[in-house]
Parts: structure tokens; C-alpha cells; sequence
């Protein structure tokens, strides 16, 4: 039998599963399909040790992922609220040390996460001019980042499918637009 937690962290839901198996990529396929599976973004599964977990991503079609800092977040906050200590999440490149602080889970990592950094070409812009002041980043997943957005304006899905009718992204990109206000920072994420 297996055993699964579901959880919800940003606009992604996440399958957990505690150890490994002999086809993660045809079992992650059959969890991860919203009609027939149980539904979700990505499957993580982790092993722990003490105060450590490893962990590895698969999308929903059973490819694997390098990382996604949702995920991290995700699991962090399981992990605490089942063991209230300070644990470490080793991915496959990096390490998050995680604990709480005034009741809210914090999630430290370092600035090397980041593979790519750029603002979008120009021809991009063109065709979408919405992405004006658009750059992309990666993290082991791409996305597009839209800074000082009105989020309650900016809809991510109509964007993605401008995008896509574009061809800008062949195999789609995620968006994630942001807001700072004082030390508050509000954001919204479309997930490819």
C-alpha cells in the first residue's frame, strides 16, 4: 500500500511520498493525472534521516524536475508539522535549511539557485507588450517574472495563452508577477 499526503503551497499541489520506487516515472503518471489519479503538479519523493530530507521533483508526465522552491516550501511545512525541528531539504543541486519563527514557516536558500537571469527579448516584448518589464529566471524550472504588477488586473492565464499563441515559449513557461509593499511582498504564479 501506498501512503501519501497531498499538499497545497502558491497556486501548486503537490503529491508527497515518503521512500522510492523501482518506476517513479510510471507511478508519478498515474498519481499526478487530474481525472484518473489522485491530481497534481508534481509527486516529491523523500527520504529522511534524522534532521535531513532528500528529495526529488517529477512533473505530472513523469519527467523529472531539478527543482521547485514551491515544493521545497511544501514539504517543509509537512515535515515541521509532523517533527517541530530546524530541517535541512536536499535537492538534487542545493540545500534549504527550514524552521519556524513567530508561528510562520521560513525557508532559507542561497542566491546560486538561480541558473538563469535575464530580461526578455525585445521581440517578446513586440508581440506581447504586456512583458514590458518582464525577465526571465530559472531555477531549475523557467519562468517569466513580471515586477510591480497590479495582480488584481493582470490575468496569468490570458497572458499564458497569448504566449502560447506567440510561440514564444514552445514547451510553456510559468508567470509569476509580484508586488512589494512596505516588507510585505504579494505574489501570483500561473504554472505551465
Amino acid at each position: 500500500m501506498l501512503i501519501a499526503q497531498k499538499a497545497h503551497t502558491n497556486g501548486n499541489d503537490f503529491v508527497l511520498i515518503e521512500g522510492s520506487h523501482d518506476e517513479p516515472s510510471k507511478l508519478v503518471k498515474k498519481i499526478a493525472h487530474r481525472r484518473t489519479g489522485i491530481g497534481c503538479d508534481q509527486v516529491l519523493f523523500y527520504q529522511k534521516k534524522n534532521d535531513i530530507a532528500q528529495v526529488t521533483f517529477f512533473n505530472q508526465d513523469g519527467s523529472k524536475a531539478a527543482l521547485c522552491l514551491n515544493g521545497v516550501y511544501a514539504l517543509a511545512n509537512y515535515l515541521i508539522a509532523q517533527s517541530p525541528i530546524n530541517w535541512q531539504i536536499k535537492t538534487q543541486h542545493h540545500t534549504f535549511t527550514s524552521h519556524i519563527s513567530n508561528d510562520q514557516l521560513h525557508v532559507a536558500f542561497c542566491q546560486e539557485i538561480i541558473l538563469d537571469y535575464r530580461p526578455i527579448e525585445r521581440l517578446f516584448v513586440e508581440k506581447v507588450p504586456t512583458l514590458n518589464n518582464a525577465f526571465f529566471i530559472s531555477v531549475g524550472n523557467h519562468h517569466l517574472v513580471l515586477p510591480e504588477a497590479d495582480l488584481r488586473a493582470l490575468e496569468l492565464p490570458e497572458l499564458a495563452k497569448q504566449i502560447e499563441a506567440n510561440a514564444l515559449f514552445p514547451d510553456g513557461i510559468n508567470i509569476s508577477t509580484f508586488k512589494q509593499k512596505n516588507l510585505e511582498t504579494q505574489m501570483k504564479t500561473h504554472e505551465r
